[in-house]
């Protein structure tokens, strides 16, 4: 499992453990091998729901690389919205975020505008060249 997709799991923890039942997801993660049947008992044995939730998502990140897509198919039958969850929350792990400190690329050229024109003020200029710029 990728970083991203593990820091999804961990940014839903609490939502997916109080919106989930793992008894059916868990049982087509069985069957695409993602867990293993001593697992599978360990989870069944388990009383509580949520606990059983909280086991399975310390579990998954340690499964492979196909553990999150698959986690996130076992849910599109049963969970469509926590489905759903998971897969923007990745996309939205996968847009960069734009480093401290800088404006975000759309207001860059405006901003660079604004400061050209501002820069410009601040010299002596004649009426013409204010006319010329469009200003009056």
């Amino acid at each position: 499992m990728e970083a991203k997709q593990r820091r999804v799991l961990r940014r839903l923890r609490l939502e997916l453990a109080e919106q989930l039942r793992v008894e059916q997801p868990v049982q087509y993660l069985y069957q695409e091998r993602v867990v293993s049947q001593s697992f599978l008992e360990e989870l069944e044995a388990e009383p509580v729901g949520a606990r059983r939730t909280l086991k399975l998502l310390d579990y998954l990140p340690g499964r492979g690389p196909r553990a999150f897509a698959a986690f996130a198919e076992s849910l599109r039958d049963e969970f469509p919205w926590l489905c759903r969850r998971l897969e923007e929350e990745e996309r939205a792990e996968e847009e960069p975020e734009p480093p401290a400190g800088t404006l975000l690329t759309s207001s860059s050229a405006a901003f660079l505008e604004i400061s050209t024109r501002l820069a410009s003020l601040q010299r002596p200029r004649g009426m013409d060249w204010i006319i010329a710029q469009g200003w009056i």
